[in-house]
């Protein structure tokens, strides 16, 4: 009994000086999860940021498309309107001459 007595006693005094050593590591500990967090914070910031940027992103090139299909579309209708032109330059090219040839058979009657 006085043997397990002294062994108790022993052990006793050696949490007694492990009791600071773990209140310290508990202590570190606490800071390091405490850094983590805000880590795990500043990451979340980070990728909220940039999942906006991708959008804005797109959505810049989105405009852009629409800018080029649109500058597309004016150009094709700007050379329909100049087909159209030229047709009808053929078509008033081609009533002058069977005028002039009308005036002149007239001319030579």
């Amino acid at each position: 009994v006085v043997a397990s007595e002294k062994a108790l006693a022993r052990r006793e005094r050696e949490l007694a000086k492990e009791g600071p050593i773990l209140a310290k590591q508990a202590s570190m500990l606490g800071e390091r999860d405490r850094d983590l967090l805000h880590r795990e914070e500043q990451l979340k910031e980070a990728q909220a940021a940039l999942k906006a940027a991708q959008a804005a992103l797109r959505a810049e090139g989105d405009r852009e498309h629409e800018a080029s299909v649109s500058l597309a579309r004016r150009e094709i209708d700007a050379e329909a309107r100049e087909c159209q032109a030229s047709e009808m330059l053929a078509k008033a090219q081609a009533e002058l001459a069977e005028v002039r040839e009308e005036r002149k058979a007239a001319r030579k009657e």
